[in-house]
């Protein structure tokens, strides 16, 4: 227990990946790779970001380059992204696109009355609700 306390840290921090819908071809690969057959399979995107709590750690910090950013303010960080970003998902079925034709973010604020409709509630209902 000393060890622990003296030598280890454990800031808060969070993590964002995005997790697109399964392709067939992820579930084909399961399948003939792995002999798993699984509808549920979850593959992220390369997309990852993270924020730690600014901490000393005992052993100094990891030189290695990543998406993480350091911050005293984690939680603030985790109420932008779920506030911010995760606003748009419940806003796509409305898209007047077929959904066939939005697949991605940016074909979705392609489409100019959705992307009014989320420039609109971004910045009248989410932003003032952010430190």
């Amino acid at each position: 227990m000393r060890y622990v306390e003296e030598s280890c840290t454990f800031p808060n921090s969070m993590v964002d990946r995005i997790t697109p819908q399964t392709a067939p071809t992820d579930r084909a690969w399961l399948s003939e790779a792995v002999g798993l057959d699984d509808a549920w399979l979850s593959s992220p995107s390369p997309f990852a970001n993270g924020l730690s709590k600014t901490d000393s750690p005992p052993g100094g910090r990891s030189t290695k380059r990543s998406a993480r950013c350091f911050t005293d303010r984690v939680h603030d960080g985790e109420l932008y992204k779920l506030r911010m970003l995760n606003a748009s998902i419940p806003a796509w079925p409305t898209s007047p696109r077929s959904p066939r034709e939005v697949t991605y973010v940016d074909e979705a604020i392609a489409v100019a009355a959705l992307r009014r409709y989320l420039e609109r509630f971004l910045g009248e209902e989410a932003i003032p609700t952010l430190d």
